[in-house]
C-alpha cells in the first residue's frame, strides 16, 4: 500500500511539473521576494573549515566577514572562531606561504578583527605531516578540530560549515 501511494505521489508530481506551461513560467507570474529587515546582535559563532579547494576557502573568508558585518562589527556583540581542520590545515602551512599569499593576506586581515579568532587541529597537522611550528603564527593551535568544535558549542556558539 506505502509503494502505491509513494508511486502515485510520485506520478502526480511529475505530471503537474510538466503541466507548467512557457506563460507560468515568465518572471513576471511569480513576482518579487518580501525583504526582511533585521537587525542582528550578540552572535557566537564557531565556522567549520575543511576544504582544500582555494575557491571555497575565498567564499568562506566572504561569509566569516558577511557574518563579522552583520553583527555591527562590535567585539562585544560578535565572537567568530574559526576552525581549521581536514585538509585546509594546508593553507597555514609555512612551507606553502607563496603558494596560498592571497588567502593567508585576507585570513590574516580577519584575526585583526576584535573578536574572530582562528584555530587550526594539531591532531590533523601531525597527521598530514606538520609539527606546531610548521604552521604560520597567525592561528592558535588546538588538539583537536572536532573536540573544539563542541566546546565551542557547549559555550553557546552557533555551528557553521563551508
Amino acid at each position: 500500500m506505502i509503494k502505491i501511494t509513494l508511486t502515485l505521489t510520485y506520478l502526480m508530481l511529475i505530471s503537474s511539473s510538466s503541466l507548467l506551461s512557457a506563460e507560468s513560467l515568465s518572471p513576471e507570474k511569480w513576482g518579487n521576494p518580501v525583504e526582511v529587515s533585521r537587525v542582528y546582535q550578540k552572535q557566537s559563532i564557531v565556522f567549520d573549515l575543511t576544504s582544500k579547494d582555494p575557491k571555497i576557502i575565498n567564499k568562506s573568508i566572504d561569509r566569516i566577514q558577511g557574518l563579522y558585518i552583520a553583527n555591527g562589527s562590535d567585539p562585544f556583540d560578535v565572537k567568530i572562531n574559526v576552525v581549521i581542520h581536514g585538509d585546509a590545515v594546508h593553507f597555514f602551512a609555512k612551507k606553502h606561504i607563496a603558494k596560498n599569499e592571497e588567502i593567508i593576506k585576507r585570513f590574516s586581515g580577519l584575526t585583526h578583527l576584535e573578536g574572530v579568532s582562528l584555530s587550526v587541529c594539531k591532531l590533523r597537522a601531525k597527521k598530514l605531516g606538520y609539527k606546531p611550528n610548521d604552521i604560520i603564527g597567525i592561528v592558535n593551535i588546538v588538539p583537536n578540530g572536532d573536540a573544539e568544535i563542541i566546546h565551542l558549542q557547549q559555550q553557546g556558539h552557533h555551528y557553521i560549515t563551508q
